[in-house]
C-alpha cells in the first residue's frame, strides 16, 4: 500500500465505439487519501497551560496502526511569524522548541517513508499562549 499512499483523483473518459474522438464525455472524482496509517498522537514533555518564555517544549509524534517506517515533519506557528517549517520531513519523531511570547501552535504531518505526498495525516495542538 506504500507505493499508493497520498491524495489521488480517478477520472473516466468514453466514447462511441468506432470514434476518433478522444473522448466524448467525462467525469471525475473529488481528490481522496489513501494511507496505511490509522491515525496520529501528538504528546508533549509539559503542559501547554503556563509556559513562560525560555520554556522548552519537546514534542513527540507516534501513529497508530498501519505498517511504517514513517517520515514527521514539525511546522510550528506564532502570532508574529505565522507558520514556520522547523524540521521537514525525516524518521526522527521529536522535536524540542522554545514557543515565543504570544500565541502559538505545533502541527506534525505523517507520510510513509519514501511517499512523494504531502502528508498522510497530522495532528495539531490548537493555539495556546506564551507569556513573556
Amino acid at each position: 500500500m506504500r507505493g499508493n499512499s497520498g491524495w489521488h483523483v480517478i477520472q473516466v473518459w468514453v466514447r462511441t465505439i468506432g470514434s476518433t474522438d478522444v473522448y466524448e464525455d467525462w467525469r471525475g472524482t473529488d481528490y481522496f487519501l489513501i494511507t496505511s496509517s490509522a491515525g496520529i498522537n501528538l504528546g508533549s514533555s509539559r503542559s501547554l497551560s503556563g509556559l513562560r518564555v525560555g520554556n522548552a517544549v519537546t514534542w513527540e509524534a507516534n501513529v497508530t496502526g498501519g505498517a511504517g517506517p514513517w517520515e514527521y515533519k514539525f511546522v510550528t506557528y506564532d502570532s508574529v511569524r505565522g507558520w514556520i517549517l522547523q524540521q521537514d520531513y525525516s524518521r526522527q519523531n521529536t522535536f524540542t522548541w522554545y514557543p515565543p511570547a504570544g500565541t502559538n501552535a505545533m502541527q506534525v504531518w505523517v507520510r510513509a517513508a519514501g511517499s512523494h505526498t504531502y502528508w498522510e495525516r497530522y495532528q495539531d495542538t490548537g493555539y495556546f499562549v506564551v507569556t513573556p
